[in-house]
């Protein structure tokens, strides 16, 4: 299944303690307002891949406290049907992150285009939800923590 997805700005006011939601209010424009998400279940478990624009890449921070690194994530309900900014289980993945013991993750940046890939070989949530959700993080805009685009709903996927 491949498709292009439209992300919006996580909203602010969903942010724990106050601080986000005051000094954050007027971050209403997604800096990722699409991606293309491609998902296939294979024998081995799941290959989700997410491929969304980006001019500025952050790649490395280790010598900057400044600078934000670009990201990327899975999300999946944990329960029936949670709104999406409830409770989540999350993949962490893409440049700097490490990724579970069991689980590959894969980020290459290249003619202004990330594209991520994350190999997961069991996702019990994934395998029984069958929904997930993204957040994209765009480190020159300076995104972190609760800053980011999100999917606006689940998005269904086969397998």
């Amino acid at each position: 299944m491949k498709q292009r997805i439209s992300l919006i700005a996580a909203p602010t006011a969903i942010q724990p303690g106050g601080y986000i939601a005051d000094a954050y209010e007027d971050a209403t424009k997604a800096h990722t307002p699409e991606a293309v998400l491609s998902v296939q279940k294979t024998l081995a478990g799941w290959r989700v891949h997410i491929v969304w624009d980006c001019a500025s890449p952050v790649q490395d921070i280790k010598t900057d406290t400044n600078l934000f690194a670009d990201g990327a994530a899975l999300l999946v309900p944990a329960g029936a049907s949670p709104p999406i900014s409830s409770e989540t289980t999350r993949a962490p993945a893409a440049s700097g992150a490490p990724a579970p013991s069991c689980w590959k993750t894969t980020a290459i940046w290249d003619s202004n285009t990330w594209t991520v890939l994350f190999e997961i070989p069991h996702w019990p949530a994934l395998d029984s939800q069958k929904r997930l959700g993204v957040a994209i993080w765009q480190g020159s805009a300076r995104e972190r923590a609760g800053l980011k685009s999100v999917t606006p709903d689940w998005i269904a996927v086969e397998g």
